[in-house]
């Protein structure tokens, strides 16, 4: 570690009356060798829960950066993990660094208040519930929670950051009072200079680190949009970044059905109808509601014969992975009989899209030029419906391109049955090539960290998920602090299945919780499916069951309020949950005493993505595809859901996993690989006296 570096750290230590940890400071002299390297300055570091990241990479980043005048973006993918970070150490940093360092966040759009969208409901007077293109009018409820917000705005100080709204809103309202890049005025909107989102655009030159979240990153940078500066003038750090591929994978994948590719095309119409019924006659929207609906009528027949098609192809199986009821094309390879349905339906599709923009640009000139062949308030309506139109058109041609380059692409496509049609979906497979194209070839400087990377295999399932392949990145790992194996009593119990999926399993599994967490205020059950949860939930007895929350009867975070409002005041809580409570639920202490693992998150083998994938790789279906991917997968979601026990120094309890082929098969060794030091015990259900409860 650098002088410097040592004295910025000791001085934070010195303010906050903290001791030094050595996982810190490895994790901070790590950071500036690689972030001061001629090439390759990037570098993956897991550090175990306690090691105190944040503040590891923030010194050495900032320093470099102010070394060679770059910025420095810090990623994160919860809104949690973001409060932390403007909350808490950038704050504390800010005045040790001197200059002193400034700051910000920098969200979407959707995540501000819109000015325009809130005057205009809290203005609102109509008697009507639905306007001339059947959108839903203001009731006096919404018209009452705008003015509500505007108050907040203009007079007590809220800056428009949605996510920081003490103001209960359902969602209805929260999409009324926000808006999109098809929905926005921009510059010709009359609260611009107010604006909270271009307020914080316009603050990003100012600020030394930005911080932001995956999902913006990803759709600023693949639409080419420039929200941030060049990545080659960025040092970034990813944390949380376990949950990347993921992100990915969610932010490029695209889907659509049938029934909705034809109710978008006869909604398009009718707007159009119902628009020009609404116009003067020197309106300039002749050519454009021509060129509107002749690709309306173009598209009709095609949507019909692509659904003829993909019922040929669900019968005739030729080409085709039949699995859970989706029909997925072998390598992606969509059937040659709908290319040419598809090209054309993607030619029609775009003529719609064009159309539609073409309608919004008049509409805003009519607006800004206060032109009168159309009266103010249609117009506003007839804005948001083309814009609102407009994005589902472009979705649905981004996924016939998709289609259409099968072949050029790697992506799993697949189809399968919904009412009245089929839905198609489109995933890339190649989360690392889009990384490859739009950041790691092209960042100044970049850092991976998270608790959770390494795996059965060591960092190469996160290299290969990933794209860090060519060079290969610096890598670090950095045990916690934690005494794991004095304070974690960890059991693997035999229930007497060899799988839990067998028949039994669930209801052997609904006796045996009660009696584990018997002597527990609180505890965490993690399942890997909906139908093992609803099963085992449906048979625990009535007098325990009193005492859980299940996830889908509340949202994540009222299922969290609840069950530390519970623990607060001295009751019993038990939240059974998928893989959403894995990972990010942050339960300290009393509030979760018993962590119970009911399988080995293995991936799912139907899943047509990583079939898609491995074909892709060429690990094709057998055990060399599921060594080298689903049992690296399975071994890091493990050492996930095992990490929400010990998320203090001082935290103990007890881990519960009830599925034995974590001890029992040759393979569980490598599953253990990337968990800490525990003191692993094995039980059989007959020796249950033995297990902790």
């Amino acid at each position: 570690m650098s002088p410097d570096t040592k004295l910025l750290y000791e001085t934070w230590l010195s303010k906050q009356g903290y001791a030094p940890r050595s996982g810190q400071e490895e994790m901070m002299s790590f950071i500036a060798r690689v972030l001061r390297q001629e090439t390759n300055r990037i570098g993956v570091v897991e550090a175990g829960t306690g090691t105190g990241k944040t503040i590891a990479y923030c010194i050495p980043a900032i320093q470099e950066a102010r070394r060679v005048n770059k910025k420095v973006v810090i990623v994160t993918s919860t809104v949690v993990l973001q409060r932390q970070l403007l909350g808490g150490e950038l704050q504390q940093l800010a005045d040790i660094f001197s200059p002193s360092i400034r700051f910000g966040i920098v969200k979407g759009r959707g995540r501000y208040a819109c000015l325009h969208k809130i005057s205009k409901q809290e203005r609102a007077s109509s008697n009507q519930t639905v306007d001339l293109f059947g959108e839903e009018l203001p009731s006096v409820a919404d018209r009452r929670a705008a003015s509500k917000l505007s108050n907040l705005f203009y007079s007590q100080g809220w800056d428009g950051d949605m996510d920081e709204l003490d103001v209960s809103l359902n969602n209805r309202q929260t999409a009324a009072f926000t808006t999109d890049s098809k929905g926005c005025h921009r510059q010709t909107c009359e609260f611009a200079k107010e604006c909270p989102y271009y307020r914080v655009r316009d603050q990003i030159s100012e600020f030394d680190v930005v911080v932001t979240n995956y999902h913006l990153l990803l759709a600023a940078g693949l639409a080419g949009v420039e929200l941030l500066p060049e990545p080659s003038e960025c040092i970034y750090i990813f944390d949380e970044v376990h949950k990347l591929p993921e992100i990915v994978m969610g932010t490029t994948s695209r889907r659509v059905n049938t029934p909705g590719l034809m109710n978008l095309v006869d909604a398009s119409e009718t707007f159009i109808n119902r628009l020009i019924s609404s116009v003067q006659p020197d309106h300039p929207l002749d050519q454009v509601q021509h060129d509107l609906l002749e690709q309306v009528s173009k598209a009709r027949p095609n949507i019909d014969m692509l659904a003829e098609q993909l019922s040929a192809l669900a019968i005739a199986g030729d080409g085709i992975d039949q699995a859970d009821s989706k029909n997925r094309f072998v390598m992606g390879m969509v059937a040659d009989s709908l290319r040419r349905i598809l090209e054309a339906l993607g030619i029609s599709f775009s003529g719609m899209y064009a159309a539609l923009d073409q309608i919004r640009g008049k509409l805003l000139k009519a607006a800004q030029d206060k032109e009168t062949w159309l009266s103010p308030k249609i117009l506003e309506a007839a804005r948001m419906k083309a814009g609102q139109l407009q994005g589902e058109t472009e979705t649905a041609t981004a996924l016939f391109e998709a289609w259409n380059m099968s072949g050029q692409e790697a992506a799993a496509r697949w189809f399968e049955a919904v009412p009245d049609g089929w839905e198609l979906q489109n995933a890339p497979v190649e989360v690392g090539k889009i990384l490859n194209d739009f950041m790691w070839s092209k960042a100044y400087g970049l850092i991976c960290t998270s608790a959770s990377i390494y795996s059965s295999n060591g960092f190469d399932h996160f290299k290969q998920t990933t794209g860090l392949l060519n060079p290969e990145p610096h890598v670090l790992r950095i045990d916690s602090p934690f005494d794991f194996r004095n304070q974690v009593e960890f059991q693997i119990i035999d229930l007497g299945f060899k799988n839990p999926n067998d028949d039994g399993f669930d209801s052997e599994a609904a006796k045996l919780i009660p009696r584990l967490l018997k002597n527990n205020q609180s505890g965490l059950v993690i399942f890997t499916s909906w139908r093992a949860l609803e099963a085992t939930y449906a048979q625990l007895p009535e007098s325990f069951s009193s005492d859980c929350l299940k996830q889908g009867d509340y949202s994540t975070q009222q299922t969290l309020v609840k069950h530390r409002a519970a623990i607060d005041e001295g009751q019993r809580s038990f939240i059974f949950g998928l893989d959403s409570y894995r990972e990010g639920v942050d339960l300290p202490g009393d509030y979760c005493q018993h962590v119970i693992i009911m399988k080995i998150p293995f991936p799912v083998p139907s899943d047509p993505v990583l079939k898609t994938k491995k074909e892709t790789l060429g690990l094709g279906g057998g055990s060399d595809g599921w060594r080298q991917y689903d049992l690296p997968e399975a071994a890091m979601k493990l050492f996930q859901g095992c990490g929400r026990l010990m998320r203090n120094e001082t935290d103990s309890g007890t881990i519960s996993v009830l599925d034995s082929r974590l001890h029992t098969k040759s393979y569980a060794k490598a599953l253990q690989t990337p968990l800490p030091d525990f003191d692993m015990k094995f039980y059989q259900l007959r020796d249950q006296t033995q297990v902790s409860h």
